[in-house]
């Protein structure tokens, strides 16, 4: 499996460099009514490709940012706001996305199994995902990881296995990447390799962003079969 090197304190949608004395003047971040970003070196237009719907909720987002626990609140604190955000997204989930959800221990990691009320379809009988949830590795086990499986699931009419890595600042790398090697190995017993796919939002897109890298990169000592593993997962993941 792969070697991804991450801290869990840092996340950003936009990074950039500037000098100290520059940083000093900086302002922070302004939204504005048309949904643009901008700070006093430069403005960051919203999406022209998003429907007014995907508007609306960012502005609710960016209007009620001012709720969430500085970066440096304890982590508990942190986890009990982003809960109340996904268990709020979640509710409505499950009232558009019909869909059966289960728990299940999978390679000795905790799963939720989610699969589509109206059934899988013939094609996807024999097909999997396993999901990486986002949540800056710190958060979005659960809940997160629903919100991000239920429509994928109901629409796809495929089964979703999204799994609660090992999480920070508990543990460190490369916890959450062994949990996600378990799951893949455990669900080799039942799915043939070109069945088994991958995928993750932030956090989890990291994850599954090492578990796609070239197999070459993989020098790996245990006689190939870890190069293989990561060969497999690379081609079929996303």
């Amino acid at each position: 499996m792969p070697r991804v090197i991450y801290s869990p304190r840092c996340w950003c949608v936009l990074v950039y460099s500037v000098s100290p004395a520059c940083a000093a003047e900086t302002a922070t971040p302004q939204a504005h009514p048309d949904s643009s970003i901008s700070t006093a070196e430069f403005s960051v237009p919203y999406s022209a490709y998003a429907s007014p719907v995907a508007r609306e909720a960012f502005q609710h987002m960016v209007a009620s940012s001012h709720e969430a626990p500085a970066i440096n609140a304890p982590i508990e604190t942190s986890r009990a706001y982003y809960e109340r955000i996904n268990a709020d997204h979640l509710a409505r989930m499950c009232k558009i996305y019909p869909v059966r959800i289960h728990t299940e221990q999978i390679g000795g990691i905790g799963t939720d199994v989610v699969e589509p009320a109206q059934g899988i379809t013939a094609a996807n009988q024999t097909r999997v995902l396993i999901h990486l949830h986002g949540g800056a590795f710190l958060w979005g086990a659960h809940s997160g990881g629903l919100v991000e499986s239920i429509p994928i699931a109901s629409l796809g009419r495929i089964k979703i296995i999204s799994m609660d890595y090992r999480q920070g600042p508990e543990h460190v790398f490369p916890a959450a990447s062994e949990d996600a090697e378990a799951v893949y190995r455990a669900l080799l017993k039942q799915y043939k390799p070109a069945e088994i796919g991958i995928y993750g939002c932030s956090a989890g897109g990291v994850l599954t962003g090492g578990a796609c890298r070239p197999a070459d990169r993989a020098q790996a000592a245990d006689t190939g079969r870890h190069r293989h593993v990561l060969r497999l997962i690379g081609e079929y993941g996303g």
